[in-house]
């Protein structure tokens, strides 16, 4: 692709591709050329919302691949579609921008894979706050040593199932199978990165409200994890579904010599953090420029800046398949360890 030339865009799904269609119009390098969904009254009303015209509307993802001619293909669909579509995209040639999960199985999130060595393009996941300022700042102080040796990381999430009860895919077991999975994962997806090194074993208690026990079916509105990293790096997770609270996703880094203790969201909208060095003798709160950063998803504006720097200069996604697939194998031994009350390995895994 030649310097300065426009990147044709496209988008599938858009009951969350409103948000990415925003954020393509805002740029001067990308153009809209096509929307899908099954729904075309949804896709243009999404279009109207973002006051983005004379963009051809589509209900069949592959004839907008052939017709529209994308050199970015953006799947925002239900997490069931997300394999075959992104696949779809990278064998038309397209660069793809992908939804997480990136799959609902470790075989389809190899596929993709597949997919993208054949294409030789660019496949980034939508782990969007991992091109947020505000992590970009955590792991540059975490890269210098500030808090000595990395060797605990947690993460809470509290929040109300009404936010997803629009959604009915994000209940069934065999797509996303609630917030543990399809929200907190961007977490997870942190954790592997900043971990630099794959799960050795996890345990995981959750399910109603209330009640105790495995659960093979259930949903689990209540969750707590425990991770522990083949570097020897722990990490615990909580969460709930089913409570309303005003700070609703915290985490953290500690170390030998500090912390960092982050909100991403609350009270300044794209983010603050607190770090604490020297044993916690020093207190530094930073907070991210809410003029500058997008607010709501963190990094959502920002991942678009990676995608274009990796299509036109070769650098590296800001959410490689690499940490994709890792995360999602991590997801898939929660889910067995949620399921049959047990410790679940690594080494259990094959893929």
């Amino acid at each position: 692709m030649k310097a300065g030339e426009t990147l044709r865009a496209v988008i599938t799904g858009m009951k969350h591709g409103g948000e990415h269609a925003h954020n393509i119009a805002a740029r001067g390098d990308m153009k809209l050329v096509g929307v899908c969904d099954l729904d075309a009254g949804r896709a243009r009303a999404a279009l109207a919302h973002e006051q983005i015209a004379d963009v051809p509307v589509y209900t069949d993802h592959e004839t907008m691949l052939k017709e529209a001619a994308p050199d970015v293909a953006v799947i925002a669909t239900p997490v069931a579609l997300h394999a075959a579509m992104a696949i779809a995209a990278l064998q038309k040639g397209c660069h793809v921008l992908v939804e997480k999960p990136l799959a609902t199985t470790l075989e389809d999130a190899h596929a993709v894979r597949r997919a993208r060595d054949a294409a030789g393009t660019v496949c980034q996941v939508g782990y969007e706050k991992l091109s947020s300022p505000l992590m970009h700042e955590v792991e540059r102080i975490i890269a210098a040593g500030r808090l000595g040796e990395l060797v605990v990381m947690w993460a809470h999430e509290f929040r109300d199932v009404v936010n997803i009860a629009s959604c009915a895919w994000r209940f069934r077991r065999e797509d996303t199978w609630g917030m543990f999975f399809d929200c907190q994962i961007h977490q997870f997806s942190l954790m592997m990165k900043l971990a630099g090194a794959d799960f050795h074993r996890v345990c995981a208690f959750g399910g109603p409200k209330g009640r105790c026990g495995p659960h093979e079916t259930a949903l689990p509105e209540t969750v707590s994890a425990s991770i522990e990293f083949a570097n020897g790096i722990r990490a615990s997770a909580a969460l709930s579904q089913i409570s309303q609270t005003h700070q609703n996703d915290m985490f953290g880094f500690v170390g030998t010599d500090g912390r960092i203790e982050v909100d991403p969201y609350f009270p300044e909208g794209p983010g603050s953090f607190k770090l604490y060095t020297a044993h916690g003798l020093y207190k530094t709160h930073t907070v991210v420029d809410g003029h500058k950063a997008s607010h709501g998803h963190i990094g959502s504006t920002e991942q678009y800046d990676r995608l274009v720097d990796s299509i036109r200069t070769g650098a590296p996604v800001a959410a490689d398949l690499r940490n994709a697939i890792d995360t999602q194998r991590l997801m898939k031994a929660f889910e067995l360890s949620l399921a049959e009350g047990r410790i679940v390995k690594r080494e259990e895994f094959t893929l």
